[in-house]
């Protein structure tokens, strides 16, 4: 049986009263590639546009394990492709966090 472990990132510090921001997936590792899963083992799927043609094919949320990496690589491999994938389907964070003024100043 392929084990699933989770994985949490960060996407926002806390700040003041905003709590920040966490975003948590499910991976598994098999054959040195670690893949996104849903909590079943069952692999996430990606879009994306042929080369060749206006067909899509499926892709996965999966990112080679390093040789002679350690036992916590898997995990911070899976912290990056949740990371992509969050960019992705939400773009950059600058575009989506609060933003914060000191006292006094206003927004322009």
């Amino acid at each position: 049986m392929i084990e699933v472990k989770q994985v949490v990132i960060r996407i926002s510090r806390p700040s003041g009263t905003d709590p920040g921001r966490v975003e948590s997936a499910w991976y598994r590792v098999i054959k040195d590639m670690v893949t996104l899963t849903d909590r079943e083992g069952v692999p996430l799927s990606k879009e994306a546009p042929s080369a060749r043609r206006a067909t899509r094919v499926e892709a996965r949320w999966e990112a080679p394990l390093p040789p002679d990496s350690d036992d916590d690589a898997p995990r911070r491999i899976a912290g990056r492709i949740l990371q992509a994938k969050w960019r992705a389907s939400h773009g950059s964070d600058f575009r989506t966090r609060q933003l914060h003024y000191p006292r006094g100043m206003s927004p322009p």
